[in-house]
């Protein structure tokens, strides 16, 4: 009888334990979801207005990844979202947060980029190259070996940021602003359509 309740309890917690993972994380990439990006960013607004720095809100999207998928099929395009997602884990560190909110679109969120606001531009970009350096190795999928980029758009977040769709709306935008002037390209959200960092 005791074993058994045992048994129920280890049970019902490996249940629990393995919804609250799916409710957060992407099943295909094991990254954070949309929803634990949201609660993710909302705690770093926080922290950064506590303890007066600067962080950078990251937004990333593969170049020509629809053509992939259009082209090799929807397992080759998971097996790059996978490599890719793999290449942003091993390359992150502790204060970093990695996110898929879309199809081939990531965010990673920066907590400690400095306490002002010129190391914070600088500490980012070095962050954003180190992605796009990262992205150079090319991608073997079944012996397929595909040559990818991705664009990437960067929000500084100060210590005053408060408004979380205003500061995503805004990371976005530079990111899509990257796409369409050059693939492999890196856009700072605070730069004019022809200020455009490229590697």
């Amino acid at each position: 009888m005791i074993l058994g309740v045992f048994l129920l309890l280890s049970y019902t917690e490996e249940v629990q334990q393995k919804l609250t993972k799916e409710s957060i994380t992407d099943s295909l990439t094991g990254l954070f979801n949309r929803r634990m990006f949201d609660n993710q960013f909302k705690s770093l607004l926080t922290a950064l207005s506590r303890n007066k720095k600067f962080g950078a809100l990251i937004y990333i999207d593969l170049d020509k990844f629809k053509a992939i998928n259009d082209k090799y099929g929807h397992s080759v395009g998971d097996g790059v979202l996978i490599e890719f997602s793999l290449r942003l884990k091993q390359s992150s560190r502790g204060e970093e947060s990695i996110a898929r909110v879309g199809g081939d679109e990531f965010t990673l969120l920066a907590e400690d980029m400095g306490q002002d606001q010129e190391n914070a531009y600088k500490n980012a970009q070095h962050l954003a190259l180190r992605i796009q350096e990262m992205m150079k190795k090319p991608i073997d999928i079944n012996g397929l070996i595909l040559e990818m980029s991705c664009s990437i758009g960067v929000h500084i977040l100060t210590p005053d940021s408060k408004d979380t769709q205003r500061e995503v709306s805004a990371a976005d935008t530079a990111m899509y602003q990257a796409k369409k002037s050059k693939q492999g390209g890196i856009v700072f959200s605070h730069q004019s359509k022809q200020a455009i960092v490229l590697v």
